[in-house]
């Protein structure tokens, strides 16, 4: 119930920061990508829940910290990574998902273990914005999706109909 609630509160957040939103079949290792020029996020169709709730945050990092208006747009490759996938382990975190070593590998692939970063304390602060702001926007949509359920279990046990 937990994981549900929360992918559907981080996918109404997702569709009020982006074009579009959708789910299909990803013809490599992919579990998603975040489409610069059409500033939407496209998901592997086949991720568990866990992956969904993950990878969307990821992506969704993607676009909020390198979309078309965004101040670290023009960062290096590798420090697009480090953003998306630090930004997504700090707003997992903060909801109680566990990245796992997962998130440790993939920023140390993508920045030779912090080496080919230059400039650390902006990218940490990019980081800590966009987490900052990507947990209160996804908070409030939680905390009605939690709601939402609550209310759908009183009903079911009040009226032993599901609803």
């Amino acid at each position: 119930m937990f994981l549900l609630a929360f992918n559907r509160a981080v996918e109404v957040y997702a569709r009020e920061n982006v074009e579009s939103l959708t789910f299909q079949p990803i013809p490599s290792v992919a579990k998603g990508y975040y489409e610069l020029g059409a500033h939407r996020i496209v998901l592997n169709s086949r991720l568990n829940e866990s992956e969904k709730a993950k990878t969307l945050i990821h992506e969704l990092a993607h676009a909020k910290m390198h979309g078309e208006n965004s101040p670290y747009r023009d960062t290096t490759i590798r420090e697009k990574e480090m953003q998306a996938e630090m930004t997504a382990y700090v707003v997992a975190k903060s909801f109680g998902l566990d990245p796992a070593d997962e998130s440790i590998h993939y920023v140390a692939n993508w920045t030779g273990k912090f080496a080919e970063i230059e400039d650390v304390e902006r990218n940490l602060a990019a980081i800590q914005k966009t987490a900052r702001e990507m947990i209160q926007g996804i908070d409030t949509y939680y905390g009605l999706e939690l709601e939402r359920e609550a209310e759908k279990s009183t009903i079911e046990n009040e009226s032993g109909i599901p609803v």
